[in-house]
């Protein structure tokens, strides 16, 4: 099976995000989430929202932005996500099973990636690879609701 095609507002808002290359190499003026701040916060404002910014440190800026909800009773909901990344180790991410069936439940399918890292420098830490599967477990249960089998 072939890769599937993503395509859509979604999948250009993420292209766009990645390469503004906010890569954070864990010292305290790297990441530049500036550029990727700047970026949702026009998307948010597009969609009629009010985004607040923050800046800690020069470049480092995070973002805001509140939605009203319909009930005033009801308990607060807070969605946080990250605008930078680790050091850019993923050299490409491909679906290549999609498998939907009874035994998954209704709507859900099994999607199968493969993620292939290096760095043309030198030779990855078991570590390194960790943390970038660990932040695209998350990046896929946070953003998608998946769970890993």
């Amino acid at each position: 099976m072939s890769a599937l095609p993503f395509t859509g507002e979604t999948t250009e808002l993420l292209q766009a995000l990645i390469r503004n290359g906010c890569v954070n190499d864990g010292t305290p003026d790297s990441g530049g989430e500036r550029r990727n701040a700047d970026l949702l916060a026009t998307y948010l404002e597009g969609a009629g929202l009010d985004v607040e910014r923050f800046t800690a440190r020069s470049d480092r800026t995070s973002i805001v932005a509140r939605i009203q909800g319909s009930d005033p009773d009801a308990p607060k909901l807070c969605l946080m996500g990250h605008t930078d990344v680790g050091p850019d180790i993923v050299d490409t991410i491909r679906v290549f099973d999609v498998y939907r069936g009874e035994s998954l439940g209704a709507g859900k399918k099994s999607v199968a990636f493969l993620v292939l890292m290096q760095d043309t420098q030198r030779t990855l830490t078991d570590a390194e690879i960790d943390a970038a599967m660990g932040r695209l477990f998350d990046t896929l249960r946070d953003g998608f609701k998946a769970t890993p089998r």
